[in-house]
């Protein structure tokens, strides 16, 4: 299921800071919790203390860094996979899936997000994606996540959930 992937150049950024641009960059990132992840990141030569100089502040004081290894990370909470999304008519976007409950797709410069454990607040997102994008509810009935990333090779599916 896993491949090797390029390095490329770390950085923390914040939530808001994680558009598609981030993801064109780098297209795993990863929430980060807890010093214990300090030494994987070291692991791939990244200076932490250059790196948490650079970052960018942000309201939240949250920060998600570029997943540089070459073993593919289980998708749980706090996993945020660049992804190609393909829409049940054969549309084709692209999106990231967030651990195995919420997903977001990005169209015409904005970002769409759903979790299934919040299937209100998923049906007016739909709603908000339908009207910007000039589809029929059919076109969200089946979803499709194709991980850009070489290190994942499985799609994922979900169908609607609201």
């Amino acid at each position: 299921m896993c491949k090797k992937q390029i390095m490329s150049k770390f950085e923390f950024i914040g939530i808001d800071a994680l558009t598609e641009e981030a993801f064109k960059r780098h297209p795993i990132w990863v929430f980060y919790e807890d010093p214990e992840q300090d030494e994987e990141m070291i692991s791939w030569g990244i200076n932490l203390n250059e790196a948490w100089n650079d970052k960018k502040n942000n309201k939240e004081q949250e920060y998600y860094y570029p997943f540089l290894g070459s073993e593919c990370p289980s998708l749980v909470r706090g996993i945020y996979l660049y992804c190609k999304v393909k829409l049940a008519t054969g549309q084709e976007l692209h999106g990231y899936l967030s651990g195995g409950f919420s997903f977001g797709i990005f169209a015409k410069d904005k970002k769409y997000t759903f979790n299934i454990n919040m299937p209100d607040y998923a049906k007016t997102t739909a709603k908000e994606l339908m009207d910007i994008l000039s589809i029929k509810i059919e076109s969200l009935s089946s979803i499709s996540f194709e991980p850009i990333s070489s290190l994942y090779t499985k799609p994922v599916s979900y169908e609607k959930f609201w």
